[in-house]
């Protein structure tokens, strides 16, 4: 019964977020939920859409959603340093806030990679107040190509430069059904 009621309130939340387009809307306030059912060995097929990406960085977890609620949930990496927003490039910190998919990259330096929208038009303001550039670059993306760095990586320890990293057979199931222009956020 509490998993329906979480299902119908989270298809409200995104139908509300998608007709309003509004980017103050959020969706962190659901992860508590998340956390306590988190759908590991759903398997996601090539009909699946997903509508809505929702990184819980303490948790170091990363749902997809549709609008009938969470399809699947999948344990994540990011920067090494990821307490707090990101501020300036190259302060090893993952973003917080919403975004979206900009672009999908099948010629990465990492194994597949889905372009985060970062910076915002917020971000940009927040770095030139502290006296640097925000950067960007932020992804999700699989290990390295590199089989030399891949030596060095110890999944799902923290190991990015600010971005968000899943195994190889991860990236390759989520590059597949993700498409450009969905809705992705990261929360504390």
């Amino acid at each position: 019964m509490k998993q329906r009621r979480l299902v119908a309130l989270l298809s409200f939340k995104i139908l509300i977020l998608f007709i309003s387009k509004a980017s103050a809307e959020s969706l962190c306030n659901l992860l508590p939920d998340l956390a306590k059912n988190p759908a590991w060995s759903t398997k996601l097929n090539s009909q699946d859409r997903i509508d809505y990406i929702l990184i819980d960085k303490s948790r170091r977890m990363m749902h997809l959603m549709d609008q009938s609620g969470l399809l699947k949930t999948y344990r994540i990496a990011l920067g090494k340093k990821p307490n707090g927003a990101k501020t300036c490039s190259g302060d090893n910190k993952t973003p917080e806030g919403i975004y979206r998919v900009e672009y999908k990259n099948s010629q990465s330096d990492y194994h597949l990679s889905l372009k985060i929208s970062y910076p915002n038009i917020q971000d940009i303001l927040r770095a030139k107040r502290a006296g640097c550039d925000a950067g960007g670059d932020t992804m999700i993306h699989g290990l390295p190509n590199d089989l030399l760095k891949r030596l060095f990586i110890r999944h799902p320890k923290d190991w990015t430069k600010g971005c968000a990293a899943v195994t190889n057979k991860q990236i390759e199931e989520i590059f597949a059904i993700v498409e450009t222009g969905t809705p992705i956020e990261l929360c504390k």
